[in-house]
């Protein structure tokens, strides 16, 4: 099998962080939605009908089952932030990717069939989000009104 690696995938300027998990939403797509701790609102959405699907595999895990990952999601964000080995940071892209191996092991399409498959990863302070898709989600950062 060939090396996983993760590289950072930075959508837009004002993402920070900690990021805490808020939301699932799946009505016209999928949504994930997380805020910051200065009350930042951040949604991932996955919108495009490509046949019939919005994505082609979600999943999430507790992020103590995925501790595989923070070796790699280190050596990504010293790669793309220049040595900042404190930099936080929550998105990746997968290289190489094992849930795109398991993805290909089901009945029907896999990567071989399906031109730009690729796969995210959504990091929050306590649970990590991976999908499977076609295509980059949108990425909406709005201020969250305080009551």
């Amino acid at each position: 099998m060939t090396t996983r690696k993760l590289v950072v995938w930075k959508p837009k300027d004002g993402l920070e962080g900690p990021l805490h998990y808020v939301e699932v939403r799946f009505a016209d797509g999928l949504q994930l939605i997380f805020e910051d701790e200065s009350n930042t609102e951040i949604k991932i959405i996955y919108n495009q009908n490509i046949n019939s699907k919005f994505v082609l595999a979600f999943g999430f895990t507790d992020d103590l089952k995925r501790g595989d990952l923070a070796k790699i999601a280190l050596e990504a964000r010293i790669e793309y932030f220049d040595t900042i080995k404190d930099k936080p940071w929550y998105f990746y892209k997968m290289i190489n990717s094992d849930f795109i191996q398991w993805f290909d092991q089901l009945p029907g399409p896999g990567s071989n069939e399906i031109s730009n498959i690729q796969h995210f990863i959504f990091m929050s302070s306590e649970e990590t989000f991976e999908v499977i898709g076609e295509y980059e989600p949108i990425v909406q950062i709005s201020k969250k009104n305080s009551v």
